[in-house]
């Protein structure tokens, strides 16, 4: 699985020098490093993905609980807290 989030990073980090590097691609990247125990890293890599994509939830929450997990409960709060209002505001379905 290690392997997996290391070949990850190697794929990912080249798209995401691109200047037009997609917010999925610092989504990705979050979370490989989320794996790989590179928590900083993978931080960093949340808050560019929903830089680029306000409503990109996912990475609101991995950033919230990172931050939550190293201590920081008021960063973690403010990341969850955008990505409530992320998730309302987002274009996804659920069925019952």
């Amino acid at each position: 699985y290690m392997g997996a989030a290391k070949e990850a990073v190697a794929r990912l980090e080249p798209l995401a020098k691109n200047e037009d590097a997609h917010p999925y691609v610092f989504l990705a990247l979050g979370l490989a490093y989320k794996d790989l125990s590179k928590r900083e890293l993978a931080i960093s890599n949340f808050q560019k993905a929903s830089t680029l994509d306000p409503s990109l939830f996912e990475a609101l929450y991995w950033e919230g609980r990172l931050q939550g997990d190293a201590g920081k409960n008021a960063a973690a709060a403010a990341a969850l807290a955008k990505a409530i209002t992320a998730s309302d505001s987002s274009n996804y379905y659920w069925i019952d």
